[in-house]
């Protein structure tokens, strides 16, 4: 790829991630309890991701 495919990769990047901001301000009005919840939720549903793949094969 050249650079100008790459910024404007970046760019949409960047595009989606300003689409997503109302869900993002959301979460940050959890209190840290929660936040720690959502984090170990998506920790161990990564670790069952893994196991998944590894099985299939």
């Amino acid at each position: 790829m050249n650079n100008i495919s790459l910024l404007l990769k970046e760019l949409n990047v960047i595009c989606e991630d300003y689409e997503r901001r109302e869900k993002l301000t959301e979460y940050f009005q959890f209190t840290s309890d929660i936040h720690r919840m959502i984090y170990t939720i998506n920790t161990v549903e990564d670790c069952h991701h893994q196991i998944r793949k590894v099985t299939k094969k």
